[in-house]
């Protein structure tokens, strides 16, 4: 029988509590394969789609992370039935979900939270959402949703932090994004699939985790074409029904596992991964001399003793991302020479810097750009970590640095990274939790 989803059944080990530190003793090189979890990138809107499709869902590979504990814990408030599988599998079932007269009170701890909104307006054809939560990177725009939700027929309003909208029935539309947003296409997406008619997107975000959520979607009977590409087209109306669905592995969790490998000294291999999602990340581990190959479902960086300086620019993907920048900050660390980053996508993400100092980085000042003065000698430090990737950072600035370290908030680590401690410890680090 089907129960209701509490934190203590998120899986048979859980308990959904996270030891807030991660103890760090480093200056060893890591060697060896781990396997990447289910991408929480991907989780987040598939997990808010089982909304959309109202049916039973299997979902698998599932990651054991704090997002994806908040975000079952808003579909239960609505109404699913969530069953545990197994440690990365549910079975869920939104076939008796209704709308929440407030809006649930985990949504503010979650940027994804803002998939509500299509997931809400395709479901119930109104709904409400409070600002998303998640990393303190910058200002959180969340004008092109709204303006997709209005592309649909939705009338929107916003008071005191709560977006609420309503509409006698969505239609499809041609609508074209101001700017690339991963969020805003997932959310027109899912408006799109339940809308009456044709709807072409473009300039569309063509992010792995949104074709994932599109070949999701397909598997449960909508009619899509065009993800990974900048023009998605939905013939939308139809019935959707439940499905078996596994998630693609998380590129990011991979991507931080081969750049530890590598600014380390080591050579790291890292499974259950499409390589391809990792080109722009290979291209730039390359360029710093580091050699890397890969096979259909696995990726392995190695060091060599040709060290180069490196400048890089973040950008909308198959760009360089965003969420792999300070990892690759902590990697031109011990490089010797000058590398810079440029940060086009989240004004705060340089916040790491000032904790990088504590363990002897020449980092300059916080601003779009950032010049690193790679070589200088590292040595054990406490820092906090001041986000989620900023946090995988500091870890690996932590592991390539003599001594012992400790990160504080590991909370915040937690947030998108199954069991770090134990994955690195199986590449030979000496990292704890506390």
């Amino acid at each position: 029988m089907a129960m209701t989803y509490t934190a203590t059944e998120h899986s048979p080990s859980y308990t959904g509590e996270c030891m807030n530190h991660l103890l760090i003793f480093g200056g060893r090189r890591l060697f060896g394969t781990v396997t990447a979890e289910g991408a929480k990138n991907a989780a987040l809107p598939i997990l808010f789609a089982t909304l959309v499709t109202g049916g039973i869902t299997i979902l698998e590979n599932v990651p054991q992370i704090e997002d994806v504990r908040l975000a079952l814990s808003i579909l239960s408030q609505l109404g699913a039935k969530i069953l545990p599988l197994d440690a990365h599998s549910y079975r869920i079932d939104t076939r008796e979900c209704q709308m929440s007269s407030t809006p649930p009170k985990e949504a503010k701890k979650l940027r994804g939270s803002t998939y509500l909104l299509g997931a809400e307006a395709g479901r119930f054809g109104y709904g409400q959402c409070v600002l998303p939560g998640g990393c303190n990177l910058g200002e959180r725009p969340i004008d092109q949703h709204i303006k997709a939700l209005q592309a649909f027929g939705c009338e929107t309003k916003m008071s005191e932090g709560v977006v609420s909208f309503r509409t006698d029935g969505l239609l499809g539309t041609h609508f074209v994004f101001d700017k690339v947003s991963v969020g805003a296409t997932i959310n027109a997406i899912l408006c799109a699939v339940k809308a009456k008619g044709e709807t072409m997107l473009e300039g569309v975000s063509k992010e792995p985790h949104v074709v994932d959520l599109v070949r999701y979607l397909k598997s449960c009977g909508a009619s899509i074409e065009g993800e990974g590409t900048d023009t998605i087209f939905v013939s939308g109306g139809k019935v959707l029904h439940g499905t078996t669905y596994r998630i693609i592995g998380d590129m990011m969790e991979a991507g931080t596992y081969l750049i530890a490998g590598v600014a380390t000294g080591g050579e790291v291999t890292v499974c259950g991964v499409d390589p391809s999602h990792l080109f722009c990340l290979s291209e730039m581990l390359q360029a710093t001399g580091a050699s890397v190959t890969q096979t259909q479902s696995s990726i392995t960086a190695k060091a060599t003793n040709i060290r180069l300086p490196l400048h890089l620019e973040t950008a909308p993907y198959p760009a360089f991302p965003t969420d792999l920048h300070p990892q690759m900050s902590a990697l031109l660390c011990g490089i010797p020479g000058e590398s810079t980053i440029h940060e086009t996508i989240w004004e705060d993400r340089f916040r790491y810097t000032a904790e990088f100092a504590r363990a002897g980085a020449k980092i300059s000042p916080p601003s779009a750009t950032v010049s690193i003065q790679g070589g200088a000698p590292l040595h054990g430090a406490i820092m906090q970590a001041v986000d989620l990737r900023a946090g995988a950072a500091e870890v690996i600035l932590a592991l390539m640095a003599p001594g012992m370290s400790l990160v504080e908030g590991r909370d915040m680590i937690c947030r998108g990274y199954e069991s770090m401690d134990k994955k690195f410890r199986q590449l030979g680090g000496y990292v704890y939790a506390r």
